[in-house]
């Protein structure tokens, strides 16, 4: 099946997936000489001894993951798995590129598994297994000649209740068609060859660029992380400084908070042209100019009449100066509120 993820990848590349991969499956199974004749099918309605189905979860040319099921004629599973397996960085180099696929390991990982379980079954099971897979097919053409022959279990597997006569004529002509049935389905494996010699090539450049690809972006992604934790820092270290009590440690504190902030937003590539961006930096800037041109010289005026508080005491003028330094700091405070509230919120209009 094409993959189920919600990773951008073309369809086409999906579905070619889709027939080459279990070719690949399917040449392992048949060179281990550890089963019969091993065919790709179409679909899933076909009748065999054992189906294996799967999922593409995950292809990109550095990763490959599958969900892989297996269920033989009698409905028992055999698998139900996830496979993953990530190509080498020399999988596609063409100096040391081999002629086998970036990911044969995890075709050998599940025939492993298949023939564990195959190991297993005991000689009667196995039989059952191929009886149960004529018994399907013979229904399958004619329902009522063969009805009663199979059964199902209270855990819905299928059992023989019982076998037709030895010599049955129809029986013998059931089986001639699924000799047929074999040769049709033989004959789309020259097909499916074909279709997987000639995708080759094409495929496995286009993994070698995706291989690149992702390559590249996971070490952008890590610089964009390094970037972000210097400036979370340098961030924290202006907050830090910014409540020191003096007064050129306060500014080196509010510059190191600014560039921290600038450079956190590089680093991720926001355009501070952004709506919302934008105002937080507006606002910063208008709380920033009150604080310039209308706090700083209050505090100036009253650290300049507080030299006599030991001998005139509170003048009047200082009280005043006090209500305006409380007013216009409260005035500087809205714009910060708002630039916080745009910076959480980032509202898009």
């Amino acid at each position: 099946d094409a993959a189920d993820d919600k990773e951008p990848v073309y369809p086409e590349v999906r579905r070619a997936e889709a027939r080459y991969i279990p070719r690949l499956l399917s040449e392992v199974l048949q060179n281990s000489g550890a089963w019969g004749a091993v065919r790709v099918v179409p679909d899933e309605d076909r009748i065999a001894d054992l189906l294996v189905t799967g999922t593409i979860l995950h292809s990109d040319g550095e990763l490959l993951k599958l969900h892989v099921i297996a269920r033989d004629s009698r409905r028992y599973i055999w698998l139900d798995k996830t496979y993953e397996e990530r190509a080498s960085r020399y999988a596609y180099d063409a100096r040391t590129r081999s002629q086998y696929d970036p990911f044969q390991a995890i075709y050998h990982r599940i025939a492993n598994d298949l023939l564990r379980h195959f190991d297993e079954l005991a000689s009667a099971q196995r039989r059952e297994i191929r009886s149960v897979s004529e018994l399907l097919f013979a229904q399958s053409f004619s329902a009522e000649a063969f009805e009663g022959y199979l059964d199902t279990n209270r855990a819905g597997r299928l059992v023989v209740a019982r076998l037709p006569a030895q010599g049955d004529p129809m029986l013998a002509r059931v089986r001639k068609l699924r000799e047929r049935d074999h040769v049709f389905v033989d004959t789309l494996q020259g097909y499916y060859g074909d279709f997987s010699e000639t995708m080759y090539g094409p495929y496995q450049e286009w993994r070698k660029l995706s291989y690149d690809e992702v390559v590249a972006y996971r070490e952008l992604k890590r610089q964009s992380n390094r970037q972000l934790i210097a400036g979370g820092a340098a961030i924290l270290a202006g907050i830090a400084a910014a409540g020191g009590g003096d007064g050129a440690t306060r500014a080196a504190g509010r510059v190191a908070i600014m560039g921290g902030g600038y450079f956190m937003v590089f680093s991720v590539g926001f355009p501070v042209t952004r709506g919302w961006l934008l105002w937080s930096q507006i606002l910063f800037v208008a709380a920033g100019l009150i604080w310039l041109l209308l706090i700083v010289p209050i505090q100036i005026k009253q650290a300049r009449l507080a030299r006599v508080f030991a001998t005139e005491g509170v003048g009047d003028e200082y009280r005043a100066l006090s209500r305006r330094w409380l007013l216009w700091g409260l005035v500087s405070t809205l714009p910060l509120v708002m630039a916080t509230w745009l910076m959480v919120a980032k509202p898009v209009w």
